[in-house]
Order: structure tokens, then sequence, then C-alpha cells
């Protein structure tokens, strides 16, 4: 997708798709995957010999010298995953310092991009077509309903950018994660300072300074761990009764799958709290018009210590 300086969120929808859609898209997936290993050796490879980083341009090429049923994806979805590779190997050198290593896991599966205007289309009966190459049956599905979550108004498909299919592999089911225009970020004051505390019973602490006084707000958590603490629960026990049984019988598929819906609901319930407690951060800055963030190691009670005004906890 072409950057520009507008802003842009991803919808994250889940769609479902028909038997042959449902085959291609799988089969897709895994080809990606293989097309990631083979480049990802290809530029190892090259490490061991050259001792250099090949330029954007070889390294497509050393991904296009592989099998040819790999090669069987959208051109723009091969150049994805040679862009994802250089920002992988890009952000190991970022943070060395940290112990980050560059990149060298293999994978068995792999989401699949799509750039406007050349990966996907809709077709002419109103329906979504995601390209996979040339004279190659492509994935069709329904036209997602997308909402911007900023302003709550219907996005249309003339805004999406850029669409990637994944697939959840403990839901079972398919998603794609538009990206698209949004409404423009309201403009903060920079000299107005906001202190964010991340914790663990209590994912943040925020503290505002007001013309009075300050006001210190504090976002419970105690939700999400009870969530973990039921999937942990959940999961524990199933695999006590997976143990039981024949590794890969009727019965140990059954307990694997319910293990698997554990964490799939408990993954989406965590992941609609973390948007809550973002969303709440974000109305508190805009509320006080700051723009400046500073993320500060005190503790909760220091923070009631300093600053002994009004206590909002959500």
């Amino acid at each position: 997708m072409k950057r520009s300086s507008a802003d842009y969120r991803v919808a994250v929808v889940p769609v479902r798709l028909n038997g042959a859609s449902y085959t291609a898209a799988h089969q897709a997936c895994h080809r990606a995957a293989g097309l990631w290993n083979h480049t990802l050796a290809a530029l190892r490879t090259r490490w061991d010999e050259v001792k250099t980083d090949p330029t954007t341009k070889e390294l497509r090429h050393l991904a296009a010298a592989s099998d040819p049923d790999l090669q069987r994806l959208h051109a723009h979805t091969k150049q994805a995953i040679v862009d994802d590779l250089l920002d992988a190997v890009a952000t190991s050198r970022a943070n060395r310092g940290a112990g980050t290593r560059a990149p060298w896991r293999e994978k068995n599966y792999r989401p699949l991009s799509f750039t406007k205007g050349y990966g996907w289309r809709i077709t002419g009966d109103g329906r979504l077509n995601l390209s996979l190459g040339r004279n190659l049956p492509g994935i069709r599905l329904a036209l997602p309903a997308v909402t911007d979550s900023r302003t709550n108004h219907g996005v249309p498909a003339a805004d999406w950018g850029e669409i990637r299919l994944c697939w959840d592999r403990d839901g079972r089911s398919w998603s794609l994660h538009i990206s698209h225009r949004t409404a423009a970020t309201p403009v903060l004051d920079p000299a107005n300072i906001i202190a964010i505390d991340p914790g663990i019973i209590n994912p943040m602490t925020i503290a505002v300074e007001t013309p009075d006084a300050y006001e210190i707000t504090v976002i419970n958590g105690r939700a999400a761990r009870a969530i973990k603490h039921r999937r942990n629960n959940a999961v524990a026990d199933l695999h006590r009764l997976m143990s039981r049984c024949t590794k890969g019988s009727r019965q140990w598929r059954r307990y694997n799958q319910a293990a698997k819906h554990a964490r799939a609901h408990a993954n989406s319930s965590l992941r609609n709290i973390d948007h809550q407690v973002s969303r709440k951060a974000a109305g508190i800055a805009i509320t006080h018009n700051v723009r400046t963030m500073n993320r500060t190691g005190f503790c909760r009670d220091s923070v009631y210590a300093v600053c002994d005004d009004r206590i909002h906890a959500f």
C-alpha cells in the first residue's frame, strides 16, 4: 500500500469461506510460508558467503528462484514476503543490544497480503475477490462490512488499502485485516504531559496535571486476570485428561479441540479488554488536551502519596 500523510487504522473482520476458497486459501498460506523459508535460507546463505546484505531487488531475485509451485501467488503477495523479511532484519539489528536474533525460524503458515488496486477487487456481483496470481482462481467471499472505530461510521471499499487474510489456529477461523483511512487525529498541545505507569493487576495508572492539582485514573485489570485464570484452569484440566488418552485418538482430538477453543475465546476477550484500556487512556489524553506521554516507573502507592486528589477507578 502506498504510504501517505493520512491517518490509517486496521479493522479486523471475521469472514467465512466456502469449500473451494477455504482450500485455496489454506494451500496459498502454505505456499507463502514455503516461499518465506526459501528466501530466508537464501538470505542466510548470502550472509555466509558474501558477508553483505542483498538489495531489495536482489532478494526478490533470490525469492523468484524458488520451486515453481511456491510462485503460485500474486506478485504483490510475494513482494510483501520479501519486504517483511527485510523489515525483520532491520528490526533485529535495531534491537541487537537487547539480544534480538536475526530472522531464523521457519514457518508452516503465513498470512496473505493483497494490495489495493492489484491484489483485491470488488466483482460485478458485489463480492470481494482476492487474487492468487495470473490464471489461478481467486478467493471469493461476501463483501465485509468495515466500521471505523474512531467515528463508528461505515467505511466504503473505495477507502480500503491493503488487506491481509489471516488464519486463527486456535479459533479455526479466518479474518480480514483491512487498513483504511480514518478521521484526522485531533491536534493536541505538546506542552501538556500525561504520565502512564503500566502494571500487572491494573494495566494503567494515569496522572494528568490540572490547573488545580493532579488527576489520577486507575484502570482496573482484574477482569483480564480472571479471564487468564479461567483459561489456564480449563486448559490444564483438558491437558490432564489428554495425558490419559492415546495421542491422536478420537477422544484426544476432542480434548485438544476444546483446549484450542478455550484459548481462542480467552484471546478474543483479552483483545477486547486491551482495546478498551487503550481507548480509555486516549480519551483521557484528548479530554485534557495532552500530546506528550511520559512512561514512568513509579508505583501506584507513590502516585497516591504525591497526588492526593481525585482518583477514578474503571
